[in-house]
């Protein structure tokens, strides 16, 4: 019984972080998003005076909007991948009867 509560625990544990590591990337992309689109709103409000500003402000937001969506695509290919292995190990520890 004392092994079994051990490895709830541990998997409550990984739970645990990999919750906090998930709401730590989707902050992190929703601000390269935000900071990306704040630029857009910039670059787009900004007087037509300083042309390499507003050109500077262009390519960093597309430059972090790809990022973002680079972020997010890798996440997508990875998390299922994840999920998928996680069931196959709890399968096989069920039928080993651990």
């Amino acid at each position: 019984m004392e092994i079994i509560s051990d490895r709830i625990e541990m998997h409550k544990n990984i739970g645990i972080q990999r919750d906090n590591w998930n709401k730590l990337l989707l902050s992190s992309i929703n601000m390269m998003t935000l900071s990306a689109s704040t630029m857009v709103g910039l670059a787009a409000v900004a007087s037509t005076g300083a042309e390499a500003s507003l050109i500077a402000l262009k390519v960093s937001s597309t430059i972090l909007y790809m990022a973002s969506t680079g972020l997010l695509l890798f996440m997508n290919k990875v998390q299922p991948s994840q999920l998928a292995e996680e069931q196959r190990n709890a399968v096989l520890l069920m039928h080993l009867g651990l």
